[in-house]
């Protein structure tokens, strides 16, 4: 009896794939808060300054700094007590947008309704960004269109770090 029931189960588990689409990938899930472990720019990895990347359930909100040295602290604190020289190292290098994204197999598309670059804000809707996204457990890797990468860790329910 045993026998029999497990082959009767074979036509309709083929039957199921039968049903999915063509070429159907597996959806990478991205909700959670992840921080930037490393960044992989022209084939060189380094850890990474700090840098914050949310997704919900449709929207998103980035924050990363790009360089590899630690940020100059100003002389004073606050924009307002900042020479333009001092800005201008003080936000170069520092990325900020948030808006909605989809994920399609392994293919992120965010689009930001806005960003730390007027220019780049500007641009909405038509400001798509895609990456490929691939996960492992509380790993998630981003590649961007010109090869580089970025490493996330999640950090939901654990301390900052």
């Amino acid at each position: 009896m045993a026998r029999t029931a497990r082959f009767s189960i074979l036509p309709l588990a083929f039957a199921a794939v039968l049903t999915l689409p063509l070429g159907a990938a597996s959806q990478v899930s991205v909700e959670g808060a992840w921080t930037v472990s490393e960044w992989t720019v022209d084939g060189e990895t380094a850890p990474a300054q700090r840098g914050l990347f949310v997704f919900t359930s449709t929207h998103y909100s980035i924050f990363f700094i790009s360089q590899e040295e630690a940020r100059a602290e100003p002389a004073q604190s606050g924009p307002a007590g900042m020479t333009d020289a001092e800005k201008v190292v003080a936000y170069d290098e520092f990325t900020a947008n948030a808006g909605r994204y989809v994920v399609e197999g392994n293919t992120l598309t965010t689009t930001a309704y806005v960003a730390k670059n007027p220019g780049y804000m500007a641009s909405w809707p038509d400001n798509e960004v895609q990456y490929t996204v691939d996960r492992d457990g509380d790993t998630l890797t981003l590649t961007f269109g010109n090869g580089n990468v970025a490493t996330l860790t999640r950090r939901e329910g654990m301390t900052p770090g």
